[in-house]
C-alpha cells in the first residue's frame, strides 16, 4: 500500500477480495483510476495476483499508457524501499512479469485474440476471412467504402424498379435478388419486394435525392453493430413486428394508450370545477351579454361537459371503450383554442386570461388527444401540450391496416442494412482490412466457440475495466463471454459522453440494480456487489455545490436513468482549501467605451453584451492574452494556467494567437489539421495536377513556394492586362477565367518590358512543373510523387529557414512537423486505397468539413507553458488557474435521427 491517504471507500475497493464481481461507481474526481491501479499494485506485492493473469481493459490507448507508467514507477519505487532481500527478490520477479500484464483498449484486446485465433475466423463456408497482416481501415477511409458499396446496392435496386416499370425484367431477376437479400420475410409474388422497395425509397426520398435513405440505411447499420449478434437480434425483431401487426392491438398496447387517456382524462374532469370556481366564470355564464371570445369559452366547457356525461363510466383498456371514445371525438371537429386578450393589467383582464392559460393546458390537451380535426395551431399546441398526441383519432381496425402496409417496407429496410453489412465486409476483408468494429465482432464471434472461450478464460485470475459506463452492448458481451464472477469494474454514468460511439450507459445502471452494496464483509451466494466513491480530489468548494445543485435538479431515473440522491452527490475532500475565485471578462462589439464597473458580481451589465460570431474568438484569443499577463503579475506560473475551448480547432486558433504574442503554449492539438497553410498549399497543388484549370488552386499554387518563384500581389494584378496584350484592341477576347489568361501568357514569346518578361518566366517555370508532375503522376504513389516535388522545389528547405530567434525557430520546427505529417497522412491514405491525386483530394475535402483528428499526445507537463486543451480532455478545473473561452457560443446539436433504436 502506498503512504496516500486513502478513504474508507477507496480502501474497500482496494481490499476487496470476493470471488465476486464488483461495481465501483466513481464520481468526477473521485480517484477511480487511482484505486484500480492501486488495487492491481498491492494485491501483486502481497501475493494475492499474478501480473502475468491479469486484463486490464481502458477507453483509449493514452489511458492504457498513464496505467502501466503508474503501476510501474509504483513498483520501482517499492523495489527502491524495500529493506529485506526476500522483499528486494519478490519486486524484482513482479517487475519483471509486468510486461506480460495485458492493459490495452478493448480494441487492442480483440485485435490479439484474432491474430491468435486467425485460422479458426471463418465465413459460413469455412474459407478464411483474413490472412496474416491484415491492417486496420481508418474512418475516413471506411466510409468511402461503405459509401461505395451502398451506392452499387442501391443502382442495382433502382435498375429492377426500372426494369419493372419498362416491362423489362429478365425471368432469372429473383435469383439474382436472392443472391444479394437474404430475405428476412417471405413474399408469395417476388415482384411484391419491388413494391415494398418502391413503396420504401419512396416513402423517404420523395424529391430527387435519396440521400435522407442512405443516411438511415448507414445510421441504423452503424448502431446494429454495436450490438452482439445483430443479424439475429435484427431477424427476431422483424418477425416478432409482423406477429404483433396481425395480433393488433396487444393488450399492452392498449394498457398503454388508456394510461394517456386516463391521465389526461382526469386532469380535464379536475380543470372543469376549477374553471367552475373562477372569478371569470361568472362572465362565462352569462356569456350571452359578451362577445363572441367569451361565448366560446362557454362552448367549449359545455363540450368538456358533454364528454364527461358520455365517457364517464370507462374504466378499462377494452377495443369497445377505444371505440366509444373516438366516436365522442368525433364531436370535436373544427374546434379551436380559446382566446386571451391584450394585458391591461385590470383584474378583469388577468382573471379572463388566467381562465384561458387553465382551459387551454387541462382541456384542450383532452381534446387534441381524441381528435386531429381541429382548428388548433402549432405554435398553440407547442406553447400548452407539447407532448400530446391524437391517439384516439383513427380506430384501431384503420390503424392496423395502416401497420400490415408498413410491414413489407419495415421488412424490406432492414433487409438492405443486411446486404449492406454483408458486402461491406466482403469488401473490407477482400482488402484483408477491418475496421474498429470488426475486431469486436470477430472477437466475439470466436468467443462463442466453447474451446476458445474457455481458453481465453482461463488466462486470466481477474478483469478491470474503466470507464465501464462508456462500455458497448457488442464490448460488454465480449467481457461477460471471458468472465468468471472476476470482473473490477469502475465508472460514473453521470460522465457517459460516448453515446454517438454507440456506448450504452444503461448497461452500467442494470449491473448497479442488481449489485449488493458492499458493506465489509462478502457473502458467498452474491456474486455482483456495489461500491461508491463520492469524495471530490479535483475541484473547489463551490464547483462541487454548484454540480450537486444542478444535478439533482434533473437527474432522475426517468430523465436521465439515474437518481441524484446521496448515493450519487459529490462530496468536498477532507481539508481542502478556500473556495477559488470566479470573475468575468465579457468581449463586447458595440463600439463603444464600457461603462465603469459596477459593485455587483458582473463587471458590466448584461445590456451592452453582444458578439460579432465572425471574429469573434480572435478577439477573445486577445483578451485571454491580455488575462494571462495579469495572472503572471501577480505572481502566477504560465504551467499553472489552462486555457478550455470547445473544440479541437478553436485550440490551435488560440495556440497560433499566444504564440504570436510571445506566450508559450503546450497543448494536445491533433495529427491533421486541414486549415494550416501548408495543408492548403499542398491541397491547392493536388487540385492543379488533377486538373490545372481551376482558377483558384491555380493562384494559390503560383502564390506558394512550390511553383519555384512565387507571383507578388503587384504580379497577379499584372496577369490580365499581359494575357490581353496577344490581341489587337478591336479583337481582345473576353477572358473571364484565371486560368485562360494564365494558359494564354505560357505561350507567349519574350516580352520586351523586364517587368512582363520576369512574369511571363515565373508563369512558364510554374506551368512546366505541373505538366512533369502530372506525368509521373500516373506512374508514381502520391507519397513518391510529394517527395519528388519536395525534392525538385526544394520545399523543405525553405521551411527550415528562420531568423534565429527563439519564436522563429519554434514556427520552423512546427512547419516541418507539419509537413511529416503530412507525407504520413499521404502515405497511410494510399494503403487505405486513396491512391491516387483525385481519391487523396476527396478525403482532404471530407476531412475539411469535420474537426481535427485528435491524437491523445499528452500534455508536457515540464514546460512553463500556458495549457490548452478542449473542455472534455480537461477532466477538470485542476489547474490553479483555468480561463474558460466561447461560453456564449451554442454548442448544442438538434437531434436530426430518422430512426431511434432501442435494443
Amino acid at each position: 500500500m502506498s503512504n496516500f491517504s486513502w478513504t474508507s471507500e477507496q480502501e474497500a475497493a482496494i481490499d476487496f477480495s470476493a470471488k465476486a464481481n464488483l461495481l465501483v461507481s466513481a464520481a468526477a474526481g473521485s480517484g477511480k483510476t487511482a484505486v484500480l491501479s492501486e488495487r492491481i499494485i498491492s494485491r501483486a506485492i502481497a501475493g494475492d495476483l499474478d501480473l502475468s493473469r491479469v486484463l486490464v481493459m481502458t477507453f483509449t490507448d493514452l489511458a492504457a499508457k498513464q496505467m502501466k507508467n503508474r503501476i510501474e514507477a509504483r513498483l520501482v519505487k517499492a523495489r527502491s524501499d524495500a529493506e529485506t532481500a526476500a522483499d528486494i527478490d519478490h519486486l524484482d520477479a513482479l517487475l519483471r512479469i509486468f510486461p506480460q500484464t495485458r492493459i490495452s483498449t478493448i480494441h487492442s484486446f480483440c485485435n490479439r485474440l484474432l491474430g491468435d485465433y486467425l485460422a479458426e475466423f471463418k465465413g459460413d463456408r469455412g474459407e478464411p476471412l483474413l490472412e496474416p497482416g491484415y491492417a486496420l481501415l481508418d474512418e475516413e477511409a471506411a466510409a468511402g467504402l461503405l459509401d461505395e458499396v451502398l451506392d452499387e446496392l442501391l443502382s442495382h435496386q433502382y435498375a429492377l424498379l426500372d426494369d419493372r416499370r419498362h416491362n423489362r425484367l429478365q425471368a432469372d431477376w429473383p435469383e439474382e435478388y436472392y443472391s444479394k437479400i437474404d430475405v428476412l420475410l417471405a413474399r408469395t409474388d417476388p415482384l411484391d419486394y419491388l413494391s415494398d422497395f418502391d413503396r420504401l425509397s419512396t416513402g423517404y426520398a420523395p424529391g430527387l435525392s435519396d440521400r435522407s435513405f442512405r443516411e438511415a440505411l448507414k445510421q441504423v447499420l452503424g448502431k446494429l453493430r454495436s450490438l452482439p449478434d445483430y443479424r439475429n437480434l435484427v431477424r427476431r425483431a422483424v418477425n416478432s413486428f409482423a406477429a404483433e401487426v396481425e395480433d393488433f392491438p396487444s393488450q399492452d398496447l392498449l394498457d398503454h394508450f388508456f394510461s394517456i387517456y386516463f391521465e389526461h382524462y382526469k386532469k380535464m374532469k379536475v380543470a372543469l370545477r376549477q374553471l367552475e370556481g373562477h372569478p371569470h366564470y361568472e362572465r362565462v355564464r352569462n356569456s350571452a351579454k359578451e362577445g363572441v371570445t367569451i361565448q366560446r369559452q362557454l362552448d367549449l366547457m359545455d363540450h368538456a361537459g358533454k364528454l364527461v356525461e358520455s365517457l364517464d363510466d370507462i374504466s378499462a383498456a377494452t377495443i369497445e371503450n377505444f371505440k366509444r371514445i373516438s366516436e365522442a371525438g368525433r364531436q370535436l371537429d373544427g374546434v379551436s383554442m380559446p382566446a386571451k386578450v391584450a394585458d391591461k393589467g385590470s383584474d378583469k383582464t388577468i382573471n379572463h386570461n388566467d381562465f384561458v392559460d387553465l382551459m387551454s393546458s387541462d382541456i384542450m390537451s383532452f381534446f387534441y388527444l381524441i381528435n386531429d380535426n381541429n382548428k388548433i395551431s402549432t405554435g398553440k399546441k407547442q406553447e400548452y401540450f407539447p407532448d400530446v398526441q391524437a391517439l384516439f383519432t383513427v380506430s384501431l381496425q384503420e390503424m392496423q391496416e395502416d401497420l400490415k402496409i408498413s410491414v413489407g417496407p419495415v421488412a424490406r429496410f432492414f433487409e438492405l442494412v443486411l446486404a449492406l453489412d454483408k458486402e461491406f465486409q466482403k469488401e473490407k476483408f477482400s482488402r484483408n482490412l477491418l475496421e474498429f468494429a470488426d475486431f469486436e465482432h470477430g472477437a466475439f464471434r470466436l468467443l462463442q466457440e466453447e474451446n476458445i472461450r474457455l481458453e481465453v478464460q482461463n488466462r486470466y485470475d481477474e478483469i478491470y475495466i474503466d470507464e465501464y459506463q462508456d462500455t458497448s452492448s457488442i464490448q460488454d458481451g465480449i467481457v461477460s463471454a471471458i468472465a468468471g464472477d472476476n470482473i473490477f469494474m469502475v465508472g460514473d454514468v453521470k460522465q457517459s459522453i460516448y453515446r454517438f460511439r454507440y456506448a450504452n450507459p444503461a448497461l452500467f445502471q442494470q449491473r448497479s440494480d442488481k449489485a449488493v452494496f458492499f458493506t465489509g464483509s462478502a457473502d458467498t451466494e452474491v456474486k455482483d456487489y456495489l461500491l461508491n466513491l463520492s469524495t471530490n480530489f479535483r475541484s473547489q468548494s463551490n464547483i462541487i455545490d454548484f454540480v450537486n445543485e444542478v444535478f439533482s435538479s434533473f437527474l432522475t431515473r426517468e430523465a436521465a436513468e439515474i437518481e441524484y440522491d446521496e448515493s450519487q452527490r459529490l462530496y468536498v475532500r477532507p481539508g481542502a482549501g478556500e473556495p477559488g475565485k470566479v470573475s468575468w471578462r465579457i468581449l463586447t462589439n458595440t463600439g463603444e467605451d464600457l461603462p465603469e464597473p459596477s459593485d455587483a458580481e458582473n463587471d458590466y451589465p448584461l445590456n451592452v453584451l453582444s458578439f460579432t460570431p465572425a471574429n469573434e474568438f480572435q478577439r477573445l484569443s486577445l483578451l485571454a492574452a491580455d488575462t494571462i499577463r495579469s495572472l503572471q503579475d501577480e505572481g502566477a506560473e504560465l504551467k499553472d494556467i489552462a486555457l478550455l475551448c470547445c473544440t479541437n480547432a478553436q485550440c490551435k486558433t488560440l495556440r497560433d494567437s499566444l504564440e504570436k504574442q510571445g506566450i508559450p503554449v503546450t497543448g494536445t492539438f491533433g495529427g491533421i489539421y486541414p486549415e494550416n497553410l501548408l495543408m492548403r498549399q499542398f491541397e491547392a497543388l493536388l487540385n492543379v495536377l488533377d486538373n490545372p484549370r481551376q482558377d483558384i488552386p491555380l493562384a494559390s499554387y503560383l502564390a506558394s513556394a512550390l511553383c519555384g518563384d512565387p507571383l507578388s500581389p503587384a504580379e497577379f494584378m499584372r496577369i490580365r492586362p499581359l494575357a490581353e496584350r496577344k490581341f489587337p484592341d478591336e479583337e481582345k477576347p473576353r477572358l473571364r477565367y484565371f486560368h485562360e489568361r494564365v494558359m494564354l501568357i505560357e505561350d507567349f514569346l519574350p516580352c520586351e518590358d523586364e517587368r512582363d518578361e520576369k512574369i511571363r518566366l515565373k508563369v512558364k517555370q510554374a506551368m512546366d512543373r505541373i505538366k512533369h508532375w502530372r506525368l509521373l503522376a500516373r506512374e508514381l504513389s502520391n507519397r513518391d510523387l510529394l517527395s519528388l516535388i519536395l525534392q525538385e522545389s526544394q520545399f523543405e528547405k525553405l521551411l527550415e529557414q528562420s531568423d534565429g530567434s527563439p519564436a522563429g525557430l519554434r514556427d520552423s520546427r512546427r512547419r516541418l512537423s507539419e509537413l511529416k505529417q503530412f507525407l504520413d497522412f499521404v502515405k497511410e491514405s494510399s494503403f487505405q486505397g486513396f491512391d491516387s491525386v483525385q481519391k487523396l483530394l476527396q478525403r482532404l475535402e471530407k476531412l475539411r468539413k469535420r474537426d481535427i483528428f485528435p491524437d491523445d499526445s499528452d500534455l508536457q507537463s515540464d514546460l512553463d507553458a500556458v495549457r490548452v486543451l478542449t473542455y472534455h480532455k480537461s477532466k477538470g478545473l485542476q489547474w490553479p488557474n483555468v480561463i474558460l473561452l466561447g461560453l456564449g457560443n451554442n454548442q448544442v446539436r438538434a437531434e436530426t435521427d430518422l430512426i431511434s433504436i432501442d435494443e
